[in-house]
C-alpha cells in the first residue's frame, strides 16, 4: 500500500505516463513516469497479497482479511463509499488551499478562516447526524450527503473567479463540511454492519488503509488533472503563437512541467529574460486564467466523484443484516 500511495501522490509531480521527474531511469523504464511504475508494482504486490491471504485462509482457517469480504456486496459498496468520501475530502482541501493562497493571494489567516468553517461544519454534522436523521436508513443519509457535496461543488464553482472569491465560498465550505460530516458518520456503520459481529473489529484496519488511499487518490487525480488542464491551456496558447517571443516559446517547449506559481513569481521569472511589458501583461493574464481553469476543472471532478458516490449508494441495501457465514457453510 505504501508503494501504491507513493505513486499516487507523486503522479502530479512526476507525471502519470510521461517521465517529468528529475530521475533518469534505465532505458527500458525511462519511457514512462516512475509514478506509473510505482503504481504498477503496488497493484501487483497487492494482488499477490490477496492471493496469499486466500491460500492462508484455506490452509489455516483464518486470515488477516477474510476472503468472504470480497464477495460481500454490501461491504464492497461500503468501501467504495468510504474511498469516494476521502477522495472528495483530499481533493477539496488540497486544491482549495493552493487556489486561495497562490491564485487569489489570500493570507494564511484568510485561508484558514475559510477552511475553519469547513472543519467546524464537518465535526458538527458528524456528531449530530445519527440523532438528527435517526428515522432514516444509512442508504438514504449517505446518498443525501453525496448530493450535498455535489451542491457544494456547484456553489464553489459559482463563487470563485480568476482574481477573487465571493462570500458564497463560506457557504460552500459549510455545505461541503455538512456533506462529508454526514458521510463520516455513516460510512463506518455501513462497513461494520456488513460483516458478522465477530469480524467487525477487523474492519478498522481496512478503513484506515482506505482512508489513506482515498486521500492519495483525491490529491493525485483531482489536483493532477487540474494541473494537466492548466498546462494544456498555457501550451496551447503559446506554442506556435507569433504574439509571444521565441524566448518564451522555446522555454515552454523545453519544459517538462509548468509550475503552479503566483503572479509575483512569474514576473520575477520574466524579468530574467527581459520580456517586454506588453508580452509580460499577456503572460500574466494567461497564467491567471489558466490557474482559474485549473481550479474549476478540479471542482468539476469533485462534483463527478460526488455523483459516483451517489450511484454507489443506490446499490446499498436499505437494512443491513450481517451475513452468517457459518450458517451458510452448515
Amino acid at each position: 500500500m505504501f508503494i501504491l500511495i507513493l505513486g499516487l501522490l507523486k503522479s502530479p509531480e512526476w507525471g502519470l505516463f510521461n517521465n517529468h521527474s528529475p530521475y533518469q531511469l534505465p532505458w527500458l523504464f525511462n519511457t514512462f513516469s516512475p509514478a506509473l511504475w510505482l503504481l504498477l508494482v503496488g497493484c501487483l504486490t497487492f494482488a499477490a497479497f490477496i492471493q496469499y491471504e486466500i491460500y492462508f485462509e484455506r490452509r489455516h482457517g483464518s486470515s488477516l482479511i477474510p476472503t468472504s469480504w470480497f464477495s460481500n456486496k454490501q461491504f464492497l459498496n461500503g468501501t467504495l463509499i468510504l474511498i469516494t468520501m476521502y477522495v472528495i475530502f483530499g481533493g477539496i482541501n488540497f486544491t482549495l488551499v493552493a487556489f486561495l493562497q497562490v491564485a487569489i493571494n489570500l493570507s494564511a489567516v484568510e485561508t484558514g478562516t475559510i477552511i475553519l468553517i469547513f472543519a467546524v461544519s464537518l465535526i458538527v454534522f458528524s456528531i449530530i447526524t445519527p440523532s438528527l436523521f435517526k428515522a432514516y436508513d444509512n442508504k438514504f443519509i449517505a446518498m443525501g450527503a453525496f448530493a450535498i457535496c455535489a451542491l457544494g461543488a456547484v456553489i464553489t464553482w459559482l463563487s470563485t473567479s480568476a482574481t477573487e472569491v465571493g462570500l458564497g465560498i463560506f457557504f460552500a465550505m459549510f455545505v461541503f463540511g455538512a456533506g462529508l460530516g454526514m458521510l463520516s458518520s455513516q460510512s463506518v456503520v455501513i462497513i461494520t454492519k456488513s460483516v458478522p459481529s465477530h469480524e467487525a473489529p477487523r474492519t478498522s484496519g481496512v478503513q484506515a488503509t482506505l482512508r489513506n488511499v482515498g486521500l492519495a487518490i483525491g490529491i493525485a487525480v483531482i489536483a493532477g488533472m487540474g494541473q494537466s488542464a492548466m498546462e494544456n491551456i498555457i501550451r496551447g496558447n503559446i506554442e506556435g503563437n507569433s504574439e509571444y517571443s521565441p524566448k518564451i516559446q522555446h522555454a515552454i517547449q523545453n519544459s517538462k512541467t509548468i509550475p503552479y506559481i503566483t503572479d509575483e513569481q512569474l514576473s520575477s521569472y520574466l524579468a530574467q529574460y527581459a520580456i517586454a511589458v506588453p508580452e509580460k501583461s499577456k503572460l500574466l493574464a494567461l497564467n491567471t486564467e489558466a490557474r482559474h481553469q485549473n481550479f474549476h476543472f478540479s471542482v468539476l471532478l469533485i462534483g463527478l466523484f460526488s455523483i459516483i458516490g451517489m450511484l454507489a449508494c443506490t446499490r446499498l441495501e436499505k437494512k443491513t443484516t450481517p451475513p452468517d457465514y457459518n450458517k451458510s457453510i452448515r
